[in-house]
């Protein structure tokens, strides 16, 4: 049996959780002066930069950064509680400033829509460095139909919270994520 430990596999490239989870910071964005120093006035900005340097992104001062580590920090413990299985860990966008998770819970009873086909319950969660998706978490059950990609199911719940400083959502992470894991078909 997988657990969240192990690696996953989407599209042929093996994903860990722990790349998915990859170190950024915040640096502010200054204009240089005619001494090529810095000045001391603002920009109103600030670049998103992961740890060996590479920009990932330049975003207002609005925007609240909300890591890949600290999302995991307060999903996992949710996730495994309920029985969760990492199923996939996506990293894309420009520069990798895009990272998709979908958990998926096995023990939890399968739903059908009929008797030939049958789906367990999934969470999936979205987040960005570079504004493209705001952090997004939705549960429920979904089956591919079609290999363009087109799919069934149900949503059981959603929550869509954007990367704003003043979003008092991103400071109830763990209310909003744990409202997020599927319940069983009574």
């Amino acid at each position: 049996m997988r657990t969240l430990e192990n690696t996953y596999q989407n599209g042929g490239k093996m994903v860990t959780l722990e790349e998915s989870c990859f170190p950024v910071h915040e640096i502010e964005a200054m204009l240089p002066d005619n001494n090529e120093g810095l000045r001391d006035n603002h920009t109103g900005h600030k670049f998103i930069v992961t740890d060996d340097g590479r920009v990932l992104s330049c975003m207002s001062n609005d925007y609240k950064l909300v890591t890949n580590q600290s999302l995991m920090d307060t999903t996992l413990p949710v996730i495994k509680a309920h029985g969760g299985i990492l199923n996939e860990a996506v990293i894309s966008g420009d520069k990798g400033a895009k990272t998709f998770w979908k958990f998926g819970f096995p023990d939890i009873p399968v739903v059908s829509w009929d008797t030939e086909n049958e789906s367990h319950p999934t969470v999936e969660i979205w987040n960005s460095y570079d504004g493209s998706t705001e952090i997004k978490i939705m549960s429920g059950t979904f089956r591919l139909v079609c290999s363009n990609g087109m799919t069934i199911g149900t949503v059981l719940s959603q929550s869509k919270n954007k990367h704003l400083n003043g979003n008092d959502n991103l400071n109830i992470l763990d209310d909003l994520i744990g409202n997020a894991p599927p319940k069983p078909n009574s």
